[in-house]
């Protein structure tokens, strides 16, 4: 073999090995359609402003989209034997997701991983559920319509299925949980007559503080960020509304305007607190809020009240 191709073949070789490198680490690929091994990238670790949400079709799916706008499917259970029909928020510092399957299992979702593991094999479906952001207590809601405990009740559980306990009642709808911070206070929405009402219960002492009331208005999501609660009021009946903020006091807090931004074309649902953002879901609901009605997505800016449409789906498990 003579030296002159010896050394087209090493240029040939040189020029391969440098493409694959830059291709490796310096090309983003064309398409977002999601990650072939499921899981967070490292790459989109790096920000706190990944906002997390759920699309069902064939499957039910996790999706993450960072602050660019890019997309990146965490999950599946298109290959699980485990089909999933609610889950709940995100729980930020286990950073997981809890999920109730067909077959009334209570499973965990590891979303650095994208793997289940089965917490309860029987746990029939609730009509609410929420995690603490530790991961260790989960929170739901069951009705009962058995005349001596008739009505909505909000349970607190702890993750190994220990200490299950009754932390409030009452006969008309809880529409929506939250968990405070540290997870010793959990916020809830209700209906009251021909109005609605934000109650807060303590985890410990199980005292319940009513901090706000509204007439011939509905609230159908609230959710609390840093020492904030975020929540939608509409009329009864309306498919418009706004996306309110109250201190955990029921002041209406002073630095800044209660009404954060006005929707309309549908119920507001999910929202997602940040400290710079907040995200929620406006979908055509036929009847009371579902797990299975798509939506289209927003993102807030709460600094200038700017507001970005982003992607459509059926839940907005929070901020990560």
């Amino acid at each position: 073999m003579s030296g002159r191709v010896i050394t087209i073949i090493l240029v040939l070789i040189l020029v391969g090995g440098l493409a694959w490198f830059i291709n490796r680490n310096y090309i983003e690929p064309e398409s977002n359609a999601g990650m072939t091994t499921p899981g967070i990238s490292s790459k989109n670790l790096e920000s706190s402003d990944n906002l997390l949400y759920t699309v069902t079709g064939a499957a039910h799916e996790i999706w993450l989209v960072n602050p660019t706008g890019k997309t990146e499917k965490i999950f599946t259970d298109a290959d699980e034997q485990e089909k999933i029909v609610k889950f709940s928020n995100v729980a930020q510092n286990s950073r997981e997701v809890l999920a109730v399957t067909a077959s009334n299992k209570l499973i965990s979702i590891n979303l650095d991983k994208g793997k289940i593991a089965t917490l309860k094999n029987s746990f029939s479906r609730p009509d609410l559920i929420i995690v603490s952001a530790q991961g260790d207590e989960f929170a739901y809601i069951r009705f009962s319509n058995v005349d001596e405990n008739y009505g909505y009740t909000l349970y607190l559980e702890s993750r190994a299925g220990q200490n299950r306990r009754a932390l409030a009642q009452s006969d008309t709808e809880i529409r929506s949980l939250s968990f405070n911070r540290d997870s010793t206070e959990i916020a809830y929405a209700k209906t009251s007559g021909t109005g609605a009402e934000i109650n807060i219960v303590k985890v410990d002492t199980k005292e319940i503080i009513n901090i706000a009331k509204f007439n011939n208005k509905l609230i159908d999501s609230l959710a609390w960020a840093g020492n904030s609660i975020y929540f939608n009021l509409r009329d009864i009946g309306a498919n418009s509304g706004e996306i309110d903020k109250i201190d955990a006091n029921g002041k209406k807090e002073t630095n800044s305007q209660a009404t954060l931004t006005d929707y309309n074309g549908g119920i507001a649902n999910f929202i997602a607190g940040s400290s710079t953002k907040i995200a929620f879901l406006v979908a055509q609901y036929s009847d009371k809020i579902n797990d299975s009605t798509s939506g289209q997505i927003y993102i807030t800016d709460i600094a200038n009240g700017q507001r970005q449409p982003l992607k459509k789906g059926i839940q907005i498990l929070g901020w990560l």
